[in-house]
């Protein structure tokens, strides 16, 4: 290091230092990755929680994901935020990861594939019977996914009581965005 470069970082004090060092490195040794951090957000727009791009399920995980508490690290920091807007990049991925959630509850609703098990009676004739415990996954899958939604995002999902105003009973409903020309059910 030459002389003049000695003297300029001499010349910074403590917090600058620091400033420097966490500009230039993350807690890891390993500095800000905008490549990395934007895989993940893609990811999350697939539907994959960030979760389980850390845990590396994919094969390319392992390569272009970045250790969990970096991830997490540069989304709280103030300054990477203020250049690149990470915080307000991974709200965006989450409500696109919600609405993902909610076409696939429409899915497993609209799938009647193994609702009912086909069998032949002595006669030769074919019978059918409701297979309960497959519509009982079918249901606890939109009802996790439900839940999950109303924690995610409460004011656009979220079950909430409603008081009907001729009798003043108390009814749930659900609370969704519908996008222009879109009709409930589609």
């Amino acid at each position: 290091m030459g002389q003049d470069a000695r003297s300029k970082i001499e010349d910074l004090s403590r917090t600058q230092l620091v400033e420097l060092v966490i500009d230039l490195r993350d807690g890891k040794g390993r500095g800000f990755h905008l490549e990395k951090f934007d895989y993940v957000i893609e990811q999350m727009y697939e539907g994959r929680s960030a979760r389980s791009v850390f845990r590396h399920e994919e094969p390319a995980d392992a390569a272009q994901a970045p250790a969990e508490r970096s991830f997490y690290q540069w989304l709280s920091d103030s300054r990477l935020n203020a250049t690149h807007d990470l915080a307000n990049r991974y709200d965006a991925a989450q409500l696109g990861r919600s609405y993902r959630i909610f076409d696939e509850m429409l899915e497993i609703a609209d799938d009647g594939t193994n609702d009912w098990i086909e069998s032949v009676d002595g006669a030769g004739g074919v019978l059918y019977k409701l297979n309960g415990e497959h519509v009982q996954r079918s249901r606890l899958r939109i009802d996790t996914r439900k839940w999950v939604l109303g924690r995610m995002h409460p004011k656009k999902f979220a079950d909430r009581p409603e008081k009907h105003e001729e009798t003043g009973r108390t009814r749930e409903i659900v609370e969704v965005e519908l996008h222009a020309g879109q009709r409930p059910g589609e």
